[in-house]
C-alpha cells in the first residue's frame, strides 16, 4: 500500500500548494476553506485542463503532456517560493484537531473501501479503466471527446511515471488496474473527508445563535443524509464522488461571489472549478450550463451589475467543450460558430461598455425570459417526434433511478419504501423555502438555482428533449445541482430558524436521519480469506487468469489473442498486452440491444433478467469473431458450455469456472460427421 499512498501524496502535496496560492492571490474567504488541499486539487485539475485540451485538440505528440505537466508543477513550486507567505498562512490556518480527525476518518474510509467488492461490470470502471490504461501505453489517445477529460489524462500520466519509485526499493509491480483503483481512491477519500470536515466552518457561520451543539447537529445531519449512500465509499475509484464534491466548491464560491463586492478577477477560481468539474465528468458539461443559467436568472432578478462579463468567464470551459464536441464529433460547425459569436459579442459589449445597457433591458423583461425558456423546451420536447434514445432504454422520468445510475432517487413515493419519507421532507422543505423567499422577495442564490432547475430542466415535460439532445443516460445527474450538502444545510437551517417549532423540527429531522441510516447496507463488504483487497475481487478469479496466461498462452509478439471472459475485469488482470477480451462487461439492459455474440456469451447471474438466445449459434459466432479462448461461469452458464462443445476443448477448471480453448478444425469435423450444424448469422 505504501506505493499507492506515496503517489497519492505527491498529487496532494501539489494540491496543497495550489490551494494555498489560490486562496492568497484571489483573497478567497478562508473561513470556509481551512484545508487548502481540496480546493487546490480542483484548481490544479482546472489548470491542467487548459493545457491538456489544447494538446489533445492540436494532436501534439504525447510527450507534450509531460512537458506541460512538469512545467505546471515547476511553476507552482516557483510561485510557492515567491508567495511563501501564502504557504505559511495556509499552514497556520490548519487546526491540528481538525487535521487529526480528518486523517483518522480518511484511514477508516480507506479501510472500509479496501474490503469493498468492486463491480467490474460498472460502466464507468469498465470504460475509464480501459481508457486510462490505453493512455498509459499511448493507445487510443485520440478518442473523440473523452480524451478531453483532463482528470483521466492526469491519472494516466501519474501512473505511467510512478514506476520511478522502484529505484528507491518500493514495490511497484502491480497490474495497472490496481493503480487505477487505488491512487484516485486515496485522493478521493482525502477530498471526501477533508471537504466534509471543512463544512463545519460553513455551518458555524450560518447558525444564527452560534450554538456549538446546533452547529454539529446541522452539519452531521446534512453530511450523513448526503454521504450515507453506499456509492460514496463503494466507488471511490470512480469519478462520481469527485463530481459531486466539485459542485460543493462551485456553489460556495459563486454564493460568496454574489454576496461580496464584485471584482471580476475573483471569477477566475470559479472558472477553474468548472474546468476541474468538466475534466472529471463529461456530465459536468450540461450541469455547468444549468448552474450558470441559474446564476443568470438570479442576477437578472437582483439587477446585478456586470454579470454578463462574469458569465462569459464562468462559461469558458463548458463552451470550449461545446466547440470541440461540435468540431470533432458532430462536424456541423454550427455550435462552434455560436460559441465564437457569443464571445465576440461579449467582448464588443464590454469594450463599448454596453453590457450594463443590455443588463437593464434584461431586467425589464426578466419574467418573460424566465417563463419563455421552459415553455419553449416543453414545446419542442412534446411536439417534436424525437428518435428513440437507445442509451436510456425504456426509462421514463419516473423510472426508479438507482437501477441505472448512482444518483439519489428523489422521485420514490411508494409507501412500502422508507425513502418516501426522506423525499417528502426534502420536497416539502424545498417548496417552503421557495414560497418564503418569493413572499419576502429576499432572493437567495441557492433557492433561485433550485427553482430555475426544477422549472426549466428537471421535470417530465422536458425529459424527451433533454435526454435525446443533451444529457442522454446521465439526465438524473441534474440532481447534483439541488441535492448536495450545501442545499441540505440551507434547508435544515431554514427549518431550525423557525424558532418556536425548534424541538419538534429537531425530532422530525432526527427520525428522518435514522430512517436514512437504516437503509445503509454493508452487503458489498467482503472480509473472506479469498478476497484480494488490492484488486477488490476474489483470489480465485485472479488464479484463473494467472493459470491461463502463465501455463497455456503461447503466441508471437505480433499476435493478438481473443478471449471471451466472464470474469469481470478479467482483461485487467494480465500482464500480456496482446490479450483482447471480446466480451464487454456491461449491464444486461445494454447488452440486450447489442450483437448476438454479446447476448449469447453474456454472463448470466441471479438477479438479472435473462435474454432469449440460441446457444446453438455459439460456435458460429465464436468463429466469426476469431475467438481463441472462453472463460465461463459454468454454474449459471451451462447452456453456453453445451453450445460450445462441438468447437472447443476443456483446458482446466477451477471452482465454478471452466476455461475452454477453441478448436475450429474439430468443429468442422463435427459438421462433416453430421454431429452438429453450421448456422448462418443474421445480419444485425
Amino acid at each position: 500500500m505504501i506505493f499507492f499512498v506515496l503517489v497519492a501524496c505527491f498529487v496532494l502535496f501539489f494540491s496543497f500548494l495550489t490551494g494555498a496560492l489560490i486562496k492568497y492571490i484571489f483573497k478567497i474567504d478562508k473561513k470556509y476553506f481551512s484545508f487548502s488541499t481540496p480546493l487546490g486539487f480542483l484548481a490544479l485539475l482546472g489548470l491542467l485542463q487548459v493545457g491538456y485540451a489544447v494538446i489533445t485538440f492540436k494532436r501534439f505528440n504525447t510527450n507534450v503532456f509531460t512537458i506541460y505537466t512538469v512545467f505546471l508543477f515547476l511553476l507552482i513550486i516557483l510561485m510557492s517560493l515567491v508567495f511563501y507567505k501564502a504557504i505559511i498562512e495556509a499552514v497556520k490556518k490548519i487546526s491540528l484537531v481538525k487535521l487529526g480527525i480528518a486523517l483518522i476518518l480518511t484511514i477508516i474510509v480507506l479501510f472500509i473501501y479496501s474490503h469493498v467488492e468492486i463491480n467490474y461490470r460498472m460502466d464507468d470502471l469498465n470504460f475509464y479503466g480501459k481508457f486510462i490504461v490505453n493512455r498509459i501505453y499511448e493507445v487510443g489517445t485520440t478518442d473523440v471527446i473523452y480524451s478531453y477529460q483532463g482528470y483521466f489524462i492526469f491519472l494516466s500520466w501519474i501512473i505511467k511515471n510512478s514506476c520511478f519509485l522502484s529505484k528507491f526499493g518500493i514495490y511497484t509491480e502491480f497490474f495497472d488496474i490496481a493503480k487505477v483503483i487505488w491512487i484516485p481512491a486515496i485522493i478521493t477519500a482525502w477530498m471526501f473527508v477533508f471537504t466534509s470536515i471543512d463544512l463545519i466552518d460553513y455551518v458555524k457561520e450560518k447558525v444564527a445563535n452560534k450554538s456549538k451543539w446546533l452547529t454539529y447537529f446541522v452539519w452531521g445531519v446534512a453530511i450523513l443524509l448526503f454521504f450515507s449512500d453506499y456509492w460514496y465509499i463503494n466507488s471511490l475509484h470512480a469519478s462520481g464522488t469527485l463530481r459531486r464534491l466539485a459542485v460543493i466548491f462551485i456553489l460556495i464560491l459563486i454564493n460568496n461571489y454574489v454576496n461580496e463586492k464584485q471584482k471580476l478577477y475573483k471569477a477566475i477560481p470559479i472558472c477553474l472549478m468548472f474546468g476541474a468539474y468538466l475534466s472529471i465528468s463529461s456530465s459536468a458539461f450540461f450541469i455547468s450550463i444549468f448552474i450558470v443559467y441559474g446564476y443568470f436568472v438570479y442576477s437578472m432578478l437582483k439587477n446585478r451589475q456586470s454579470y454578463l462579463k462574469e458569465i462569459a468567464v464562468f462559461l469558458m470551459f463548458p463552451l470550449s467543450y461545446v466547440y470541440i464536441y461540435d468540431l470533432m464529433y458532430l462536424g456541423s460547425n454550427l455550435l462552434n460558430k455560436v460559441v465564437v459569436l457569443f464571445y465576440i459579442i461579449s467582448v464588443v459589449l464590454c469594450l463599448l461598455k454596453w453590457d450594463r445597457f443590455v443588463e437593464k433591458i434584461l431586467y425589464k423583461i426578466r419574467f418573460v425570459i424566465i417563463a419563455l425558456i421552459p415553455i419553449g423546451l416543453i414545446f419542442i420536447s412534446n411536439f417534436v417526434n424525437w428518435p428513440y434514445n437507445i442509451s436510456i432504454g425504456d426509462r421514463t422520468f419516473f423510472t426508479p433511478i438507482n437501477k441505472f445510475d448512482l444518483v439519489p432517487d428523489l422521485l420514490i413515493f411508494d409507501f412500502s419504501n422508507l425513502t418516501i419519507f426522506m423525499n417528502a421532507a426534502f420536497w416539502v422543505t424545498m417548496f417552503y423555502f421557495l414560497y418564503k423567499t418569493l413572499k419576502t422577495k429576499k432572493y437567495n442564490f441557492y433557492l433561485i438555482l433550485f427553482g430555475v432547475t426544477i422549472l426549466t430542466f428537471f421535470n417530465p415535460f422536458v425529459y424527451k428533449f433533454l435526454t435525446n439532445v443533451i444529457t442522454s443516460v446521465a439526465y438524473f445527474r441534474i440532481t447534483d445541482i439541488f441535492y448536495n450538502p450545501i442545499i441540505l444545510i440551507e434547508l435544515i437551517l431554514l427549518l431550525i430558524n423557525e424558532g418556536k417549532y425548534l424541538k419538534s423540527i429537531l425530532i422530525i429531522i432526527t427520525i428522518i436521519l435514522l430512517m436514512k441510516l437504516s437503509t445503509v447496507s454493508f452487503e458489498y463488504l467482503n472480509f473472506s480469506e479469498d478476497y484480494n483487497y488490492i484488486y477488490h475481487t476474489s483470489n480465485e478469479d485472479l488464479k484463473i487468469i494467472e493459470t491461463l496466461t502463465n501455463d497455456y498462452l503461447k503466441y508471437d509478439d505480433n499476435e493478438t489473442i481473443n478471449i471471451a471472459s466472464q470474469i469481470y475485469g478479467g482483461q485487467f488482470f494480465t500482464p500480456l498486452a496482446n490479450i483482447n477480451n471480446l466480451l464487454e462487461d456491461r449491464f444486461s439492459y445494454i447488452v440486450a440491444q447489442e450483437s448476438e455474440f454479446e447476448r449469447v456469451f453474456y454472463r448470466r447471474i441471479p438477479g438479472f433478467d435473462d435474454m432469449q438466445v440460441n446457444y446453438n449459434h455459439a460456435c458460429t459466432l465464436a468463429n466469426a469473431e476469431d475467438l481463441d479462448y472462453v472463460i465461463l461461469d459454468a454454474q449459471y452458464n451451462w447452456q453456453l458450455q453445451e453450445g460450445l462443445w462441438p468447437c472447443s476443448e476443456l483446458l482446466f477448471e477451477e471452482g465454478n469456472y471452466r476455461v475452454l480453448k477453441m478448436n475450429y478444425d474439430y468443429w468442422n469435423w463435427n459438421i462433416l460427421q453430421g454431429y452438429t450444424e453450421k448456422y448462418e448469422i443474421n445480419g444485425e
